[in-house]
């Protein structure tokens, strides 16, 4: 059952009571390719889950602390009036230099930063009426840009052959609110202008 299960090792503290584990054990635990952890006599239970506990939380705290750097950074992009291009510059930096850029509804290049050269053309200007795919056309990853209703386009992430780093998905997921934000708000300096 526990090789069946989530169960990656069972961990088993023997004492004066059970000094070994019995041999059909062992051998069901190989057949099953379940290893078998033992922890010695005199190792406190109680170190061992505190030690266990803390390299389980650990990663998710800074995973956690990373998420809420990352969105105040964008949103202190928003808040300098940086606007779509301070924006692109921002997520490139974030996603170690990869080429990203805001794609609007109608399959305009509204900002790009990073190096465009080996990548398809329409990186630099346009679109076309066919929106991004993720896998295509040198597409790595992209999040709608929406605000309510409204479907403004995308930010788009270039596939430059190597992993995107571990903040991307978070960076991905609050690039689009932010551009979101700065393409609400031109829409409105365009509607008072008019």
């Amino acid at each position: 059952r526990a090789a069946d299960g989530r169960v990656t090792a069972p961990a088993i503290k023997f004492n004066g009571y059970r000094p070994v584990l019995p041999r059909q054990v062992v051998e069901l635990a190989d057949r099953v390719g379940l290893p078998v952890v033992s922890i010695p006599a005199d190792t406190p239970i109680d170190e061992l889950l505190t030690a266990s506990f803390s390299l389980l939380v650990a990663p998710a705290a800074a995973g956690r602390a990373g998420a809420r750097d990352t969105h105040g950074l964008l949103l202190k992009v928003v808040l300098a009036g940086g606007g779509l291009g301070a924006l692109v510059h921002e997520l490139s930096g974030l996603l170690g230099g990869a080429v990203v850029a805001v794609v609007d509804a109608t399959g305009e290049v509204r900002a790009t930063a990073g190096p465009t050269d080996d990548l398809p053309e329409e990186w630099g200007r346009r679109w076309g009426a066919e929106p991004p795919v993720a896998g295509a056309r040198g597409v790595a990853a992209l999040a709608p840009v929406r605000a309510g209703n409204i479907d403004h386009g995308w930010v788009v992430v270039a596939d430059s052959g190597r992993p995107l780093p571990g903040i991307a998905p978070v960076a991905v997921e609050d690039g689009p609110v932010v551009a979101a934000l700065e393409m609400t708000r031109d829409l409105a300096v365009l509607t008072v202008d008019r």
